[in-house]
């Protein structure tokens, strides 16, 4: 049998967990990103709440990856009040939310390596830069 690229996902990798996205994703829309956690037997929120059991930080915002508590705290942007507000809530209930960059969220639900798309891939955000007419709705149905 052949090597797959990337890891096949556990049968229900997210069950029982509400994952909220911060920061926009590199390697899918927002929309596939919830169906795939949906599948995985997940939900997504919108916000931050004491349900929240982890958020995925977006490598398109954050490329470097998880950004340190010294950059988040001269970043006044509104992902990285999110994430400070993630720091604030583990600091209350000892840790209760993970935080994940987008590259870990790919290998747990079995996406190809992030790295190996950048490689293979352009972005959605690539793709409509390179071709101006073209719109989000168009890109879809070419996927």
């Amino acid at each position: 049998m052949p090597q797959l690229p990337f890891d096949a996902p556990a049968e229900l990798a997210f069950k029982g967990e509400t994952l909220v996205f911060i920061g926009r994703l590199w390697s899918l829309g927002r929309k596939d990103a919830r169906s795939t956690v949906e599948r995985l037997g997940g939900t997504c929120g919108e916000d931050i709440t004491p349900h929240t059991t982890a958020v995925v930080v977006g490598a398109d915002t954050y490329p470097q990856g998880i950004p340190t508590a010294e950059a988040l705290a001269a970043d006044s942007s509104v992902h990285a009040q999110r994430l400070r507000r993630v720091a604030q809530m583990n600091a209350e209930r000892a840790d209760s939310i993970r935080v994940i960059g987008e590259g870990e969220f790919c290998r747990v639900a079995g996406l190809p390596d992030l790295q190996d798309r950048r490689v293979q891939h352009y972005s959605q955000k690539d793709v409509l830069a390179i071709y101006p007419l073209l719109r989000e709705d168009h890109l879809r149905y070419l996927q």
